[in-house]
């Protein structure tokens, strides 16, 4: 069986080096994730400190194994998204002693983003995907989306019937497309996500905007969160605000402080044994149908809030 286009391959990782200005989920990228996931494999991407990742590029590497592992100063190395410092075991990038990330941070950008993670359980399959994508593009960027593809840059124009199609011949393979809309003034960028889920279908959004106008607030966020619960089947809703660059690539450890500006979550979040139901939780504010009561939180706890919220419901805490 022939690999993925890797510069290094060990029994743990497959290594990829890339030098240039903006890192994307292009083709080859796409192959070999999928590939260190077939192969019970991590992939660790290696950019020198001045290459940038876009959004969906990012997306697939947070959380897991995987890694960021960004070069400075010849042979150091630290994660591009946490800062921590890495060295070369001889079968993979590990961490190692104090990062170095904080010698190279840069002022922090005056520009921010709203990020967002939505998910959806339908029951079955809808009469189109990416609905909710549209409708978020719609009330923040102005617009529908421009297009999607399987992989950067996109080469599809937006369709949803035609991205439902591929998400159908795939199953019950999930599938990952990159979604992008907006303009220069409000862009938009993200990932949809399509997977079987026992007894239905989870679609999943991460979709970054840009906000020249400033952090969003709290009520705008909320407004969004009621919108989605009012109209899908809204199993949750995370939005943070971040400092960041206007074209809504991602820099090595970019400072500044991401801060969390809701979630909501759906009645299935007390499918665990054991986990409390979503509106005895304190802070709570029902949102969405009355037939499918909805739980929002405004976070105005920050971070250690949304840990208490997430061991209650026995769930991992969400980050994007």
């Amino acid at each position: 069986m022939d690999g993925p286009a890797c510069d290094i391959v060990t029994d743990r990782v497959y290594v990829v080096l890339q030098d240039r200005p903006v890192v994307g989920l292009s083709p080859g990228v796409v192959d070999a994730i999928v590939a260190a996931g077939r192969d019970d494999r991590a992939l660790q991407l290696v950019t020198p400190r001045t290459s940038r990742l876009t959004m969906p590029l990012r997306v697939a590497f947070a959380g897991g194994d995987s890694r960021w592992v960004v070069r400075h100063n010849g042979e150091r190395y630290f994660d591009g998204l946490t800062g921590e410092g890495l060295r070369w075991s001889g079968a993979a990038f590990v961490p190692h002693g104090a990062g170095v990330a904080a010698a190279v941070r840069e002022g922090e950008p005056a520009d921010h983003q709203l990020v967002l993670n939505v998910q959806l359980s339908h029951a079955g399959p809808p009469k189109a995907f990416g609905q909710v994508v549209e409708t978020l593009c719609r009330m923040l960027a102005g617009g529908p989306p421009a297009g999607w593809g399987t992989g950067e840059p996109v080469a599809e124009r937006w369709r949803p019937g035609e991205l439902s199609a591929l998400a159908a011949h795939r199953a019950p393979q999930p599938t990952l497309l990159v979604v992008v809309g907006g303009d220069p003034q409000r862009p938009m960028i993200g990932t949809l996500e399509i997977a079987p889920l026992a007894g239905g279908v989870l679609e999943t959004a991460t979709l970054a905007f840009g906000c020249p106008a400033g952090p969003r607030s709290k009520a705008e966020v909320a407004a969004l969160a009621e919108a989605l619960a009012n109209g899908y089947p809204l199993t949750m809703f995370f939005a943070i605000c971040r400092p960041g660059r206007p074209d809504l690539t991602c820099q090595p450890y970019e400072v500044g402080t991401a801060v969390p500006a809701g979630i909501a979550v759906g009645p299935e979040a007390a499918s665990a044994a054991g986990a409390a139901d979503p509106m005895a939780i304190a802070g709570a504010r029902q949102i969405g149908r009355a037939g499918r009561p909805t739980a929002w939180f405004d976070l105005s706890g920050g971070w250690d809030e949304l840990t208490s919220i997430a061991g209650q419901l026995l769930v991992e805490r969400p980050d994007v």
